[in-house]
Parts: structure tokens; sequence; C-alpha cells
């Protein structure tokens, strides 16, 4: 399965608007089945973006009272703008979509600097 930055986006902003309450498993995007959902929750929590409770079972992959980390809120703040986030996609096209969390990330804070004046 191959990881969709697009989709770690959005789950991202859906654990933020959250109360800290939320299970992994009650993530819903539209167009995405749950197991796709568990295995980029996953993904999320291995990058350090995410912190909650395990409760996988095996009936699959599951964190309790999910909560983004520093290093999760710094990630989502670089790509929360959408405009910026749409500068960043149409950079990678060259490249296939493909780059690093950490690329994104350095991409979308210098498309931010030039934003707001700072070279």
């Amino acid at each position: 399965m191959k990881r969709d930055l697009a989709l770690i986006r959005t789950i991202m902003l859906k654990i933020e608007e959250s109360d800290g309450e939320l299970a992994s498993d009650s993530v819903e995007v539209s167009g995405f089945e749950r197991n796709v959902l568990n295995y980029h929750m996953r993904l999320m929590s291995e990058a350090g973006f995410v912190d909650g409770i395990d409760a996988t079972s095996s009936s699959g992959y599951a964190l309790l009272n999910v909560r983004l980390t520093w290093s999760g809120h710094d990630f989502l703040d670089s790509v929360r703008d959408d405009s910026i986030w749409e500068s960043v996609q149409k950079r990678l096209i060259p490249v296939g979509g493909a780059a690093t969390l950490e690329t994104v990330k350095a991409l979308a804070v210098e498309l931010t600097k030039t934003a707001i004046g700072i070279e």
C-alpha cells in the first residue's frame, strides 16, 4: 500500500478538530476504506505525528484518545493552508508526487516564508 500524504493531512486535520477523545477507528474519510485509514494512522504514529493508547487487537490496528504530538502539530502547521498545500503538490509533480515527509514539510515552510516575505 502506498503512503498518501493528502490523506495523512486530512486525517491530521480531523484529529486536530477533535477533543482528544477520538479513537482511530472513528476517523472517516470519504472514499477510503477502514484498512487504508488504519494503515495511514499507523504510519502517522510511527512518524511520531500522533499518540494514543494502543488498542490493537486481532481485529486490526487501533488507537484510543488520539492526539497530535508536537511534531504532528509542526507538520500540520506547515501544510495547513490550502494554497500552500496545492503549491507543494504541484511542485512534487516532476517526481511523481513522491517525497519524504521531511521534504514536504521543508517545501511547505519555504513556500510559507516566500508568501510572508521572509527570504
